[in-house]
């Protein structure tokens, strides 16, 4: 599966300068894509859309069933919709003409091609703060485009979050099963929540590349660890590199074959992108 990653020149170029490293113990060779967490992306309301949708939903729902909410029931049902996954932007073409034009500097950027074929669900890292190998998890998820009015839910699946909810006030909150149910809900909600952005951005047809919180990096610093950490991408992964259609110097050309002669593999190719400004 192709997928396609659009941005500058210049980040391009400070990628392959600064964001590639070798796994010690593989000797195998990876580009560091770098993610940001979704409470701190551009468009703030984003991963909002779908969870306030959601509490209204709950709450009404046990207002139906003369249940009022208790405020740590509220913290609960928060906490519940709270999507702690950091994401970096993808999409399945190289000829997407909203893509080139916003992420692609007007068609003056660049498109990496990635090959996620090559591309592992699982990394193993070397922990060294444990000295053990830890994995962490990525998804790729392909958004919906959708406006507040269009989100709908099973009156079951509303039920079965209130449900929950109720049962951290009991003595059963610990139990295996309950846990269990508790991290499916969390699970549910969140890859949903991530996944869905307003209607009025449909033309990007982004597909998210996304990982948990729970498994930041820890070579990310401290002060940067709530807010971004990175893919490993195999330098194998990266099949072409796409100009923009206005690119038209010589010298930029020339500076992207040297740094692919450089620092990526001889197969990857370059080539000019068809897609122009309409």
């Amino acid at each position: 599966m192709k997928l396609y990653h659009y941005t500058s020149f210049d980040v391009l170029k400070k990628m392959l300068a600064d964001s590639i490293y070798t796994d010690d113990k593989t000797s195998l060779s990876y580009l560091k894509l770098y993610a940001t967490h979704i409470s701190y992306l551009v468009d703030k309301s984003e991963f909002v859309l779908y969870t306030d949708k959601l509490k209204q939903e709950v709450i009404t729902f046990a207002s139906k069933q003369n249940y009022i909410l208790s405020k740590s029931e509220l913290e609960i049902l928060d906490k519940l919709c709270y999507p702690n996954y950091y994401t970096t932007s993808l999409t399945d073409s190289c000829e997407n003409t909203y893509m080139w034009e916003i992420y692609g500097k007007n068609f003056s950027g660049i498109c990496i091609e990635f090959d996620f074929s090559k591309t592992p669900i699982f990394y193993p890292r070397k922990d060294k703060a444990i000295g053990m190998c830890t994995a962490y998890e990525s998804l790729l998820n392909k958004c919906q485009y959708l406006d507040r009015d269009d989100i709908t839910f099973q009156e079951s699946d509303i039920s079965r979050i209130l449900g929950y909810i109720i049962s951290q006030n009991l003595d059963s909150k610990d139990d295996i099963e309950n846990v269990i149910n508790g991290a499916s809900i969390i699970s549910w909600i969140q890859r949903n929540a991530i996944s869905i952005k307003r209607k009025a951005f449909h033309k990007e047809q982004e597909i998210r590349y996304v990982v948990s919180g729970k498994y930041v990096l820890n070579d990310i610093s401290a002060e940067l660890r709530n807010h971004i950490t990175y893919f490993p991408i195999p330098l194998s992964a990266i099949s072409s590199i796409i100009l923009g259609s206005s690119i038209n110097s010589q010298s930029i050309i020339d500076d992207i074959t040297k740094m692919i002669n450089e620092k990526l593999d001889d197969s990857v190719s370059i080539v000019l992108s068809k897609c122009k400004s309409v």
